[in-house]
């Protein structure tokens, strides 16, 4: 056996340790900053949702008559997993997804968090989106390949929950919220964020 021969099956097996030890070992090349923060990491989650309204669910809106709406979520194949309102008393739920308002009554899932004091609405406009820096944003879901959060907007005397892009250019479309059948994007409204910074 030639010297050449020796050196490459050495390197080949060390390099079999090497994978060998790293996966065992669960090295992470990108470790999360929470980590290194425990307290940081968000304390909300969302439920499934089956027409029942859980105690620590979270408020988001009202309705026509002032009842209170929540925050939801809903996985449609053809679209997504979008940001959704739940009506007390009601198994479906009302969203946009693309140029269409969507109602849905599978996948659905309702948002909840166990200090309701640390959710907050912040508002904005579309295009200062940007500035809202050191905020946690809370993720809604996704609709072509871009990650959607959750906003809301007083509109025609109910506020109105909806889905909005963070990046350019879909950014530009500010917040989508279903009313009367028919989506509707509004450039002025509140974006929910958590407070994870807390003793």
């Amino acid at each position: 056996m030639n010297t050449h021969a020796i050196i490459t099956g050495t390197i080949a097996q060390l390099l079999v340790v090497a994978i060998y030890i790293t996966t065992v070992s669960g090295y992470c090349s990108s470790p999360s900053p929470c980590a290194s923060y425990p307290n940081q990491v968000p304390e909300y989650y969302w439920r499934d949702y089956v027409g029942i309204i859980p105690e620590d669910a979270v408020e988001g809106g009202t309705d026509e008559s002032g009842a209170p709406t929540y925050v939801g979520q809903t996985y449609i194949r053809e679209y997504g997993l979008l940001p959704a309102i739940v009506f007390r008393g009601c198994r479906t739920v009302n969203t946009t997804a693309q140029d269409k308002a969507v109602t849905s009554d599978t996948n659905i899932k309702i948002l909840c968090g166990k200090y309701k004091t640390r959710f907050q609405w912040v508002p904005t406009r579309d295009e200062d989106l940007h500035l809202l820096t050191g905020r946690h944003f809370i993720v809604g879901g996704s609709e072509v390949g871009q990650a959607l959060y959750i906003g809301r907007v007083n509109y025609d005397n109910r506020v109105i929950i909806g889905k909005f892009f963070m990046n350019p250019p879909l950014s530009k479309f500010g917040l989508a919220i279903p009313y009367q059948g028919k989506p509707v994007n509004v450039h002025s409204f509140e974006v929910l964020t958590y407070n994870v910074y807390y003793n």
